[in-house]
């Protein structure tokens, strides 16, 4: 199992055990940021998402 540790803005220490990651593809801030991005990959041949986000884990 993967131990992260993260740092507080109290100076202290937290250790995280990490169980499960995912990764939240072709999220943006706005969806036209998003369609933009899909579209160039598309462009790439790279096939679209069924959704967005897509969640992979």
């Amino acid at each position: 199992m993967a131990v992260l540790t993260f740092e507080l803005p109290d100076g202290s220490t937290r250790d995280v055990d990490i169980t499960q990651v995912l990764n939240a593809g072709y999220a943006g801030r706005s969806q036209e940021d998003v369609a933009a991005h899909v579209a160039e990959l598309a462009e790439l041949g790279v096939p679209a998402p069924s959704v967005t986000p897509a969640l992979y884990p």
